[in-house]
C-alpha cells in the first residue's frame, strides 16, 4: 500500500498522477519523467516519476511520430513540453503529439539518469533541473 507521502508527491500538479487525473485533449507538460521501457520501433515509451517504483503496466507513456531508440538503454530522464492527453483502445493514457521533449545528456552526449536536481520551493518544494545544466537536448518534434 502506498504511502500519504507518495500519494501526496505522484498528485502534485506536473506529476504524472496529477496528468492521468485530467481528461483526454489536456496539454501536459511533465519535467524529469524517467524513461523506463520502449517499444521496439522507438516510438512509444513507458514512463515513471523519479520516486516511483518500476512497475510491469505503466501508468502512462509517451507517443512520438519518429523513432527514437536507445532511451530506455540506460534509463533516460526527459522533459515533455505541450502534451496531448489520450486515452488509446487498450485503455492506457498516452502524450501525444509533444511541442518538445528534451532527454539529459553528460558532458560526452549520453543519456544520463540523473541530471542534477535541487529543491524547487517556487514548486512546492519540487525537484527541479540545475537551471544551467548545460546538456540538455531537444530530440522530438
Amino acid at each position: 500500500m502506498a504511502s500519504d507521502w507518495f500519494k501526496e508527491a505522484y498528485n502534485q500538479p506536473g506529476t504524472i498522477g496529477w496528468a492521468l487525473a485530467q481528461p483526454d485533449g489536456t496539454e501536459i507538460d511533465l519535467a524529469l519523467e524517467q524513461v523506463i521501457s520502449e517499444s521496439p520501433d522507438g516510438l512509444i515509451f513507458a514512463l515513471k516519476e523519479a520516486f516511483e517504483p518500476i512497475q510491469h503496466a505503466p501508468q502512462l507513456v509517451l507517443v512520438l511520430n519518429r523513432p527514437i531508440p536507445g532511451l530506455s538503454k540506460p534509463m533516460s530522464t526527459i522533459d515533455i513540453v505541450g502534451g496531448a492527453l489520450t486515452t488509446l483502445s487498450n485503455g492506457r493514457r498516452s502524450l501525444i503529439k509533444p511541442k518538445a521533449v528534451y532527454v539529459y545528456t553528460d558532458k560526452s552526449g549520453r543519456y544520463t539518469f540523473w541530471p542534477p536536481l535541487f529543491k524547487d520551493w517556487r514548486r512546492g518544494g519540487q525537484l527541479a533541473p540545475l537551471p544551467d545544466w548545460p546538456w540538455r537536448i531537444q530530440i522530438a518534434p
